[in-house]
């Protein structure tokens, strides 16, 4: 029982941290929001469109020089997901480098960073380690039924695999804890039987 209550509480401690991370990225992107509205920074990003736009079309020229057509759609395909809207007003139909996906995703990307880094260190400070729950529940006899392995990472690995995963937010951490009950269920049925 002492090991089940271990396991909640560091399960707990995952989700809570998890949640807590996800609302401070939110906070600190509503702060950035407010700055940069109130301080007009659509110019730095139009340049900053601009410059990926010359980038791409000196790739785009240098392989058209080369011959190399299906490179070529490769890049603009790939570049495209992030930073092309082809639904720009007096542009329709053209693809166009939009400086709002290129905000979007600069945004997002540095976010998402931060986010790790921060679950990584609170993971790494409190002693967060959810691979200890898996190494808890794996020392059953009928471990191997149910799917479970052994993990013999080292503890750094483990630390900043759980800080990874708390500091992507509340959704993998629901995913990861939705997946341990199932295990949990399983090996209860299976021990009833």
């Amino acid at each position: 029982m002492e090991n089940a209550d271990t396991a909640l509480v560091m399960l707990t401690a995952a989700i809570f941290f998890a949640l807590v991370i996800e609302r401070v990225l939110e906070i600190a992107k509503s702060i950035y929001d407010y700055i940069e509205a109130r301080n007009d920074f659509s110019d730095f990003w139009d340049r900053r469109a601009i410059s990926i736009r010359d980038r791409l079309q000196n790739r785009l020229d240098r392989f058209k020089q080369a011959g190399e057509k299906t490179l070529q759609k490769m890049v603009f395909t790939h570049l495209a997901s992030r930073y092309v809207n082809e639904n720009h007003p007096g542009y329709e139909g053209a693809p166009v480098i939009s400086a709002n996906k290129l905000r979007a995703f600069t945004v997002k990307s540095v976010s998402k960073s931060f986010g790790v880094l921060l679950g990584i260190s609170v993971a790494a400070c409190l002693g967060i380690n959810v691979f200890s729950l898996i190494a808890q529940w794996t020392e059953s006899p009928d471990a191997l039924k149910l799917g479970l392995f052994r993990v013999d990472l080292p503890n750094w690995v483990e630390y900043a695999t759980t800080g990874i995963v708390m500091g992507l937010g509340s959704g993998p951490m629901h995913k990861f804890i939705t997946a341990l009950e199932r295990a949990r269920k399983n090996r209860q049925s299976t021990d009833a039987t």
